[in-house]
């Protein structure tokens, strides 16, 4: 008898080796189906965390050939899913995309059913350490780098202004972000505008954070409620010690969040494979870039409100975890 399970063992394991099947729970997805998911720039870390997950679910459902394609980034990914070019947006603009405002203005709105927030995009003030202005209402008469021309940092610099009420009241440069931090650290300039993903600063950030002495300046989210109530792809979000050097305690900021998007083209049966498996193997992202790291369940409708929409087969897997709230609204199949 012991000679027998041996042997099936043996040829399990050799059957295992030749096909390359793995004995994990059988996958949900039974035939193969393409997944063309819109990131970022190469290199970028959207692209890089795009990348990560669409591993992570191709080890657990090989059936979903997840092909992760570099793009433009928020505005473009948008408009590449109305195209039907690709089947996941990221996008931090899913509400002006949809309701065709902003940088869609006079196009056609586009459905957007989401999947995920991946992480928050967290718009920071950096002055010296030594530097006067100790609140955002000190800026004023002040020169300030906003972020280049066009960027999304750019508008936020405005929306900030905008909400203290001092648009036309700062002398602001827009400059690309590592001539804003050589600005800064000149002289050549007071403030400078950058951002930190999930509290870990952008490259050029980090070269500031790593060669000069600086603070940040908070966003108070009750000055700016008014700013969050008109454009709902904003919101109040906190950087927190241990990520930057100085910060020292709670920071309050506006952030952005990227949210992976798909539309009713995608199966509910798709949609709840890809966050399902995504979510039971968050361990394993980790292993691939560090803000992958940092995606966790309690996290996934970050920056969803009333005037967005989830994906019905996402939706049912937040349901069956108990985290779906009554005020996100669900897509609905025509």
């Amino acid at each position: 008898m012991m000679r027998k399970v041996t042997l099936f063992l043996y040829l399990l394991c050799a059957v295992s080796l030749v096909s390359g099947v793995s004995f994990a729970a059988d996958p949900l997805i039974k035939t193969p189906v393409t997944i063309v998911w819109g990131s970022g720039s190469l290199g970028s870390t959207t692209q890089m965390v795009a990348t990560a997950i669409g591993t992570v679910v191709s080890k657990y459902e090989p059936n979903l050939k997840i092909s992760v394609q570099t793009t433009g980034g928020n505005t473009e990914n948008a408009r590449l899913l109305r195209a039907k070019k690709i089947d996941v947006a990221h996008s931090s603009e899913g509400y002006t995309a949809a309701n065709a405002l902003g940088p869609f203005k006079g196009e056609d709105k586009i459905e957007m059913w989401g999947l995920f927030a991946l992480y928050s995009n967290e718009t920071v003030i950096c002055v010296l350490k030594d530097s006067p202005i100790k609140k955002v209402e000190d800026l004023e008469g002040k020169r300030l780098a906003g972020g280049p021309p066009g960027a999304g940092l750019a508008n936020n610099t405005k929306d900030i202004l905008r909400g203290y009420g001092l648009t036309d009241k700062v002398r602001v440069t827009n400059l690309g972000y590592n001539e804003s931090v050589d600005a800064l650290k000149d002289g050549v300039v007071d403030a400078m505008v950058n951002y930190a993903s999930e509290g870990f600063p952008s490259p050029s950030f980090a070269q500031l954070d790593q060669t000069a002495e600086y603070r940040l300046i908070p966003i108070d989210p009750e000055i700016m409620k008014k700013v969050y109530e008109e454009n709902p792809d904003k919101g109040p979000s906190v950087i927190k010690p241990g990520t930057l050097k100085a910060v020292k305690e709670d920071v309050p900021v506006l952030a952005t969040f990227s949210i992976e998007w798909a539309d009713s083209r995608m199966s509910d049966e798709v949609a709840y494979a890809i966050v399902k498996t995504m979510y039971e193997h968050t361990d394993e992202l980790s292993t691939y870039h560090k803000l992958a790291g940092t995606i966790k369940l309690e996290n996934a409708l970050r920056g969803f409100s009333t005037n967005k929409y989830l994906h019905p087969g996402a939706a049912k897997y937040y349901k069956e975890r108990g985290i779906l709230p009554d005020t996100v609204k669900v897509g609905i199949r025509k």
